[in-house]
């Protein structure tokens, strides 16, 4: 049970940096850009139960990369897919 409470923590770890350094990027450029660019971009990566997806300072969590996909093209977003 030790190992799966520390995989857990590091999981949480994990999941809380890259949300914070996504929204201090995007907070960054939304102070250097005067206009948004054509295309916006969603940050992905993998997770243990799925995939989360940083857009617009926001998480949104997938169970599956076709969710992913189907949710990027109705929303007409670029995604960038780190660690896959």
């Amino acid at each position: 049970m030790r190992l799966i409470h520390g995989f857990d923590l590091i999981q949480k770890t994990i999941k809380n940096a890259l949300h914070d350094a996504a929204a201090e990027i995007s907070s960054e450029y939304k102070s250097l850009a005067g206009t948004p660019p054509a295309a916006e971009w969603a940050l992905v990566y993998r997770t243990a139960t799925g995939f989360c997806c940083v857009y617009r300072d926001r998480s949104i969590e997938f169970n599956e990369m076709l969710d992913v996909q189907i949710w990027a093209e109705e929303n007409e977003v670029q995604t960038y897919y780190v660690g896959l």
